[in-house]
């Protein structure tokens, strides 16, 4: 596949198509949001929820290829391939002397699937803005179209926090 058509696929949504889910139709639940609560000052602070984490993950992964840095995107992608090969492909973009330039990825929902003890699948749609894509020094600047994706997130527990497992969309 040519790196014009990979850059594409992977940077019009953000994403690379990954993984397969042992359920082929799962049922998602809308998650509630926590509602807000007086804090003390001796209370110990809550770990990060898997949907906070989600969406950090989004920003992460927006910054990311708007910057060429992928060192935190990668930290929170842990054990996720697809998502080390969608760091890499940004690093050679970068490298090339080319560049990325996407204003948002907006998380609109967060959906509950399966749970298992350290693995949490979710429904999550996004609606990204549409891409400039340079792939490098002296190319010419591609706009990849931008649009609403939903895509199928699993997350695993690490500790008191999570890192991306897979991720499953549809372009």
């Amino acid at each position: 596949m040519s790196v014009r058509r990979t850059a594409a696929a992977v940077l019009a949504a953000g994403l690379l198509l990954v993984g397969c889910s042992d359920d082929p139709e799962p049922r998602f639940e809308p998650t509630e949001s926590p509602s807000p609560t007086e804090s003390s000052s001796s209370a110990a602070p809550e770990a990060q929820s898997p949907e906070d984490f989600i969406r950090e993950w989004f920003e992460l992964n927006t910054e990311m290829q708007n910057t060429g840095e992928t060192k935190a995107f990668l930290a929170m992608s842990k054990p996720c391939g697809r998502c080390k090969d969608m760091a890499t492909q940004v690093e050679t973009i970068y490298r090339d002397g080319g560049s990325i330039k996407i204003d948002s990825q907006e998380v609109l929902s967060v959906k509950a699937g399966a749970r298992s003890t350290n693995l949490k699948q979710f429904e999550v749609t996004v609606v990204a803005s549409p891409t400039q894509l340079v792939e490098a020094s002296g190319q010419k600047t591609q706009v990849l179209p931008g649009g609403r994706s939903t895509y199928e997130v699993t997350v695993l527990r690490k500790g008191d926090s999570w890192a991306m497992n897979f991720i499953n969309g549809a372009f």
